[in-house]
């Protein structure tokens, strides 16, 4: 990620470009690039002119704006909360080490207001990991934002996408080009809708990625590979499940199911 800054009279203008990299391991359909490419853009930009510090463990961000961890961080509980809408955490290249992930409820990265209810325009973006919590990331009712280029390894879940305590969906999200491996479950889309997911490695967990409820959301170019369950798990078990979503240009191999339907619900597969 680059930024640039351009000026008229009387105006100054910061814009934050993405560049999009297909790392190893991870599907690199040219025909999705370009989609690709365009929804890297409708990330959140110009949160603030300045950057603030993530230090420490236990880390409760309730300032809008743009947040830099500084250093590797090694948790016993919960790494980092964000509490407020149009944040940007950079992960900045280092890890976040929780105390395993089976220790118990600890979150590497929790998004989510005090009061339990989604916020807006909240994004994680890489590179950087986070290892070893029960669940690494997790957005409750999140309206905007994603995760961009970040490893998600061992963990119970690398990254769950929820509804909040008041039962709006995680929505609108962007989550690309994210290492996924060795969780119990890649991604967790119990409660998703209208949000992309595209080009991330979702290989060598149980399941890579699990979409159960939700509606309108694109699976485009990710590979979920030697899955010890499925590649790729859609529906849900009850009367509420996953329904018109897409999947297009999805790897999946070496999985005891490729794609794992529990009903059959409007879906379309490419």
């Amino acid at each position: 990620m680059t930024s640039t800054t351009t000026s008229s009279p009387g105006v100054a203008v910061e814009q934050t470009i993405f560049s999009f990299t297909a790392h190893a391991g991870m599907a690199t359909n040219l025909n999705l690039l370009p989609a690709l490419a365009l929804l890297l853009l409708i990330l959140p930009t110009n949160l603030s002119a300045g950057t603030n510090s993530v230090t420490a463990c236990g880390t409760v961000i309730t300032t809008a704006g743009t947040w830099k961890l500084t250093n590797n961080l090694t948790c016993s509980g919960d790494a980092v909360e964000i509490q407020i809408s149009s944040v940007n955490l950079k992960l900045n290249g280092f890890t976040i080490t929780g105390p395993g992930a089976d220790s118990g409820s600890a979150h590497g990265i929790l998004i989510v207001s005090s009061a339990g209810t989604g916020l807006k325009s909240v994004t994680i973006l890489g590179p950087g990991t986070v290892t070893a919590f029960p669940d690494g990331v997790i957005f409750n009712g999140t309206n905007g934002g994603g995760v961009v280029d970040v490893n998600l390894t061992s963990n119970g879940i690398g990254l769950v996408l929820n509804s909040d305590n008041l039962g709006a969906a995680s929505t609108a999200l962007l989550v690309s080009q994210n290492n996924l491996q060795k969780n119990d479950i890649g991604i967790d889309a119990g409660s998703l809708t209208s949000s992309t997911i595209a080009g991330n490695n979702c290989s060598g967990n149980h399941d890579g990625i699990d979409l159960l409820a939700g509606s309108g959301n694109k699976l485009l170019g990710n590979t979920c590979s030697n899955n010890t369950h499925a590649g790729i798990t859609l529906g849900g078990s009850g009367s509420t499940g996953s329904t018109g979503n897409t999947l297009a240009g999805n790897r999946t191999s070496n999985n005891t199911f490729m794609v794992f339907s529990w009903a059959l619900r409007p879906t379309t597969i490419i």
